[in-house]
């Protein structure tokens, strides 16, 4: 599999990725308008709780499945390894809803803890989907995800114009999409298949995974839960809008990229020529992530006005870190998967760990002086701690072919391109239009210069 293939599928599953996260996207506008930035901010309030509940509920059992299953060449392997996911996610979603009937519960986190059980058990189906390498079932069911949470949300929040809504929204599509998850796979599913040796193989794997994820997610959203508590709900939400015009980059190009390098890396290592290969993936992935965030980070001011409107302009200035802050993620996603791949899932624990830590500390300190400012900042800086532990780790246990003389000059160039995207954000459109396109141009001019010397491959 050459450099080009790999990208191909990582645009068609980004596809999929885009369909699966559309409906969130396109109904922030209606949220900032019909909803008070209070209101916005306890739905954004809502989805940071839902977060943590998802890792909860999951215990890493989804992440792990990608990694065995992918491995196992027939088909009944493979089913067995689902179907013992699906009822380990199953009983502790039943054991915490019975708990939640025991043990009062505000409205706001007993609707996220609804609402992450049921996508943890869609998470069980789509990262199935992703170890067969069935990308047209996986598009489908990522279509079903977009009109199902889209169709309801706008029928529900129109009708009862409230929070409310929107959490029986969530609710409803994940039931839905849930039922239909089981009737594409009902043929694979058998209760003999569960096997306490699988489940035991899961958790030993995924468990490790799930604490790392549960730091990534600390690093995600516990500002907010910083803001909230030293401020308000109406913070939370112009804070949690420029969050979102950030994440049109992990949205666009990271998480489809984190989707399949794990799959696709355990099929490229075997080549001969591996290292051009994996080089060249990372050279070019990483300079997409770079157009992605100028290009956001040129036209944030639009997209601010589109997405919230000019009561949420306060988020301008808080675009270009986060957004930055996603470019240092993808290439911790790009490194991580040394540590994958040679099954020493503990040290991704441990990394992440260290960063929350770093990471709480940071937002306790920024948010409290800088106000939903520092928040933006603790997360720039806790991103890039993350990428630079990240690969010190896998170049020493397993060490991918990109030295460090490349790293440092693209952060150098990287620093260069942040100081004179300062100068030219506040220009007027028709100023920054150009910048635009040279960007464009530049990276097109850089893809033209791998894909020939790639022509061999």
């Amino acid at each position: 599999m050459g450099s080009f293939t790999f990208l191909k599928k990582t645009a068609v599953y980004g596809v999929s990725v885009v369909f699966r996260r559309a409906a969130a996207i396109l109904l922030v506008p209606l949220f900032t308008r019909k909803l008070s930035q209070a209101e916005y901010g306890m739905f954004e309030y809502f989805i940071s709780i839902s977060q943590f509940a998802i890792l909860l509920l999951s215990l890493g059992v989804p992440e792990a499945l990608v990694r065995f299953a992918a491995t196992k060449s027939d088909s009944h392997s493979g089913r067995a390894y689902l179907t013992t996911a699906l009822g380990a996610n199953t009983a502790l979603f039943a054991l915490l809803a019975a708990l939640s009937l025991v043990i009062p519960v505000n409205t706001v986190i007993l609707a996220a803890l609804i609402y992450a059980g049921f996508f943890t058990l869609n998470k069980v189906f789509y990262n199935y989907a992703r170890t067969a390498m069935n990308a047209t079932r996986y598009t489908v069911i990522s279509i079903l995800d977009f009109c199902l949470l889209f169709s309801f949300n706008m029928a529900l929040l129109l009708v009862l114009r409230n929070i409310q809504g929107i959490y029986t929204a969530y609710a409803c599509a994940g039931i839905a999409l849930l039922l239909l998850n089981l009737g594409l796979y009902r043929r694979g599913l058998h209760l003999p298949y569960i096997s306490p040796a699988r489940l035991k193989t899961l958790l030993r794997f995924g468990l490790p995974v799930m604490v790392a994820s549960l730091f990534l997610t600390i690093m995600n959203f516990s500002g907010r839960l910083f803001i909230k508590a030293l401020g308000s709900y109406a913070q939370v939400g112009v804070f949690s809008l420029a969050f979102r015009l950030a994440n049109l980059l992990n949205i666009g190009l990271i998480m489809p990229f984190q989707l399949i390098w794990p799959i696709f890396f355990l099929k490229i290592r075997l080549r001969p020529d591996s290292d051009r290969i994996i080089r060249t993936i990372f050279l070019l992935v990483m300079a997409t992530g770079i157009l992605l965030f100028s290009l956001l980070t040129l036209f944030s001011r639009e997209l601010v006005l589109l997405f919230g409107g000019s009561a949420y302009l306060p988020a301008l200035p808080m675009v270009w870190p986060m957004g930055l802050g996603f470019v240092c993620m993808l290439g911790y996603y790009f490194f991580s998967v040394s540590i994958f791949y040679t099954k020493r899932t503990t040290l991704m624990a441990a990394i992440s760990l260290m960063v929350a830590l770093f990471h709480l500390a940071a937002n306790w300190l920024l948010v409290s002086r800088l106000d939903i400012y520092g928040a933006a900042l603790s997360m720039l800086l806790t991103f890039t701690l993350l990428f630079a532990l990240t690969y010190l780790v896998a170049q020493r246990i397993h060490p991918l072919p990109v030295s460090s003389r490349a790293i440092l000059l693209g952060l150098l160039g990287t620093a260069v391109l942040v100081f004179l995207l300062q100068f030219i954000t506040p220009l007027p459109l028709t100023g920054r239009l150009p910048a635009g396109m040279l960007c464009l141009l530049a990276w097109l001019l850089y893809v033209k210069r791998y894909r020939h010397a790639l022509s061999s491959l």
